[in-house]
């Protein structure tokens, strides 16, 4: 089984990879010698990043695409979601700690968007956010491209669908099945100035 690991490097902070990041992407490298890692660089707008990535999998023969935001931090075990994956484990989005109470829950598209928080295993959901997303070749074969595409309103000032979301849709529609799995959850990581937390702690930033 080959698998494209593609980390969209200017997604957030412009290029910029956190460490934790790079070593683990060290590591995945030893480890595994059917994974071929790509630094997406081509990542303004997001749609585009994601569609280069989806390309690129394609043109490797890529049997699963996983495809990393560069704010996305993925326990070290992250490619043993795919050893318990069935056929119809077609696309498969890993939930984010922290995004609610503390604890690990993912976006899912409801009539409003939600916030599920999944149990042990795998979890049937309709779409949820693509920090971290597995991908099986044939959905990247079978949809229409662009595979990803930013929905906007009639004047292009709003947006109506994130190209997650919009993706997730067009997938389903084909009659691919999106799943979640609550065992193996992602950091999202954030960066801000020291200030703020100095005024935040109530000290004096000097």
């Amino acid at each position: 089984m080959r698998i494209l690991v593609s980390v969209l490097c200017g997604y957030e902070r412009h290029g910029w990879l956190n460490p934790e990041l790079v070593t683990f992407l060290m590591a995945l490298a030893r480890e595994k010698n059917e994974v071929v890692i790509s630094l997406n660089t081509d990542t303004t707008p997001v749609e585009r990043a994601r569609n280069f990535s989806a390309r690129q999998a394609l043109e490797l023969g890529a049997d699963w695409l996983l495809m990393l935001d560069n704010d996305i931090m993925p326990p070290a075990n992250i490619l043993r979601v795919l050893d318990g994956a069935g056929p119809d484990q077609h696309i498969i989005l890993l939930p984010y700690w922290g995004v609610l109470d503390g604890i690990p829950a993912i976006h899912v598209m409801g009539e409003n968007a939600v916030r599920v928080v999944p149990h042990s295993g795998f979890q049937e959901i309709r779409a949820g956010g693509t920090g971290a997303i597995f991908i099986q070749r044939r959905v990247l074969e079978t949809l229409r491209k662009p595979h990803f595409s930013m929905r906007l309103s009639d004047d292009g000032l709003k947006v109506i669908m994130g190209e997650d979301f919009d993706f997730c849709e067009k997938a389903r529609k084909r009659g691919f099945r999106i799943w979640t799995h609550g065992d193996f959850p992602v950091e999202h990581l954030h960066v801000f100035q020291l200030g703020y937390l100095a005024k935040a702690l109530n000290f004096s930033s000097r």
